[in-house]
């Protein structure tokens, strides 16, 4: 029975090319020329390779099988040109398999390093916004500490002078009011 000996072998992926190539009884299956015409098949090796050894062992069940059957025995050939392709293909396929393994750990490195990146991006964007707010704060702290004193010196300067004869010193009031504006000017060039 074909379809139950597919599936008890594990090979239902290669079920259509088996019939494509008439491969589908014990006496098909031991026959050189169509097993031949199969392993020459290059999208059954492709889509089925790593499924070849599974295959062997499955005719060389059905083997054992007609060998406990009274009837001709017929031998499979895989000649040397066969066994190659199939080593060829086995050699690939496991080139392959190394190749996706070290894919798969340069994406989980890739991974990795991206988590790094957006962590050490936003820890870098919080500190300039820490210094930002800092040196804004600095800033308004000495422009409040300039403007209280300006407004300081502007209502000295707009109380009514008295008379020098009450022993009051104008000239030293109007030389404070240049030395706080003398003083903002170099604050303010220390700040540029």
């Amino acid at each position: 029975d074909f379809p139950a000996w597919i599936t008890q072998n594990g090979l239902e992926s290669m079920k259509g090319k088996l019939t494509e190539h008439g491969l589908t009884t014990p006496q098909n299956i031991s026959t050189q020329s169509n097993f031949r015409a199969l392993m020459s098949d290059a999208q059954f090796l492709s889509r089925n390779g790593h499924l070849i050894p599974k295959l062997f062992a499955a005719i060389d069940a059905i083997s054992h099988y007609q060998s406990s059957m009274p009837a001709v025995k017929q031998r499979l050939i895989v000649y040397d040109e066969e066994e190659k392709a199939m080593n060829n293909i086995q050699k690939q396929i496991n080139e392959l398999s190394e190749i996706e393994s070290k894919i798969e750990t340069l994406h989980d490195q890739l991974s990795q390093s991206m988590q790094r990146i957006d962590q050490q991006r936003t820890t870098q964007i919080a500190d300039a916004v820490n210094k930002t707010v800092a040196t804004f704060a600095a800033l308004l702290k000495q422009l409040n500490e300039i403007k209280t004193t300006f407004v300081n010196d502007l209502r000295a300067l707009q109380t009514p002078r008295k008379s020098d004869d009450d022993g009051d010193d104008d000239d030293s009031k109007e030389n404070e009011f240049q030395s706080s504006l003398n003083e903002y000017a170099q604050k303010n060039r220390e700040t540029k």
